[in-house]
């Protein structure tokens, strides 16, 4: 529990001092779509894949950002960077969903 709430705290840190410094050609970012029945729309989300993605048959934890408009560079950048300090911290997709109307999609 100690060592989670430490870890989570340096990538609370270590996100914060970031900024782009992952380059085009370390990863890859798909942009898709899906629509939405029940809200009548559609929602764009973004998905990062980890250098490596389709070379090897090794499995991936995801994780899910919210508002990605704001925070998935940073997320992307926090998990690469600690990545690689860290072995407590593996490579991982993450999927960074955007919203719409923030009041309705957030609450």
């Amino acid at each position: 529990m100690y060592n989670g709430i430490i870890i989570l705290v340096l990538l609370l840190v270590y996100s914060f001092s970031l900024t782009a410094q992952v380059t085009d050609f370390d990863y890859l970012i798909e942009k898709q779509n899906v629509s939405s029945k029940y809200l009548d729309e559609e929602h764009s989300f973004n998905v990062y894949l980890p250098i490596g993605y389709y070379d090897t048959p090794q499995r991936f934890p995801v994780l899910y950002v919210l508002e990605s408009v704001y925070h998935f560079t940073k997320s992307i950048n926090a998990v690469h960077g600690l990545s690689k300090l860290s072995p407590q911290i593996p490579e991982m997709i993450i999927v960074g969903l955007n919203t719409s109307d923030r009041w309705r999609d957030l609450t």
